[in-house]
């Protein structure tokens, strides 16, 4: 019996010592699984918070480029192609299981078109600072033209004007334009006149004008064309007509002087008879323009 007991207990222990293993196991073994579930866990948490770091550094680096193209220098072109990679690369990585070998396969292509990127940016502001710098010399430029041109213009306008008034300056005038009637001989007749104002008894009209000095004026061959019209409107004289372009223009008579910068006063007789009481008009022509008129009353 005592044998039983003492079997019965050294079985009793056994049993004992197993089962203190097989827990020590198993807390071993759920202290294992607890640190693996808890390191991946954090592996999960920390490919997660790399892979949003790449992608806001993605987002960053697309943004300077979308700047940079906006300044439109001649690199415009470039930074575009070099953006659109950095496009595909940020659709690539939100496509991605996240894994750490993938995800520094992006970070790597990542940093190499970073370095890219910076190199372009700074050729890119180098390019924008000479472009400004340009700009202002073309400003700059712009405003000397533009005051150039004023000065021009305004050179131009004195030009005009003083060619105006040298024109202007430069025209003969005509002065004193007068006329007497005159009567021959006195009652024993004779080639003597003898001033009238009886149209019925003038003989002759006696019309003169004179041509003011002038040393702007041009000088050579002056020709003048003298209307005389008495009370009925008949063109006295002559009564020739010439043709000046379209206007036709009747005249008395013409004289011709060899102008030489100097005063010249001209008289021309026109014999007349029967003439009728009324007013007469004299007037002088250079060409067609009337330069010169009076006009006198005879009984």
């Amino acid at each position: 019996m005592e044998i039983k007991t003492e079997q019965n207990s050294s079985s009793n222990k056994s049993l004992k010592v197993i089962i203190i293993i097989l827990l020590l196991l198993l807390i071993g073994s759920l202290g294992y699984i607890y640190k693996l579930s808890n390191d991946h866990t954090t592996e999960v948490t920390k490919i997660t918070s790399e892979k949003d770091q790449l992608d806001a550094d993605l987002k960053d680096a697309i943004a300077k480029y979308d700047e940079a193209i906006a300044e439109n220098t001649s690199l415009s072109g470039e930074l575009a192609e070099e953006r659109d990679k950095l496009i595909a690369l940020q659709d690539q990585l939100k496509k991605s299981q996240g894994d750490v070998a993938s995800l520094r396969k992006y970070r790597d292509s990542y940093n190499s078109l970073k370095k890219q990127m910076d190199s372009l940016l700074a050729e890119n502001k180098q390019l924008k600072a000479e472009n400004e710098k340009l700009n202002v010399q073309i400003d700059s430029t712009m405003t000397e033209l533009n005051s150039s041109k004023d000065i021009v213009n305004q050179l131009s306008e004195q030009t005009e004007i003083l060619s105006s008034k040298v024109k202007e300056a430069s025209k003969l005038v005509i002065t004193n334009v007068q006329s007497h009637a005159f009567k021959k001989g006195g009652l024993l007749g004779g080639s003597n006149l003898k001033d009238t104002d009886k149209a019925s008894k003038a003989d002759v009209l006696n019309i003169s004008f004179a041509i003011a000095g002038n040393s702007l004026a041009e000088k050579g061959e002056k020709k003048y064309y003298v209307q005389v019209i008495d009370s009925k409107n008949n063109v006295l004289g002559d009564n020739e007509t010439v043709l000046f372009g379209e206007k036709y223009l009747s005249y008395s008579f013409i004289k011709e002087i060899d102008f030489q910068g100097k005063s010249v006063t001209i008289k021309h007789d026109i014999p007349v008879k029967n003439l009728e009481k009324g007013l007469f008009t004299v007037n002088v022509f250079e060409e067609a323009n009337l330069v010169g008129s009076s006009s006198f009353d005879l009984k």
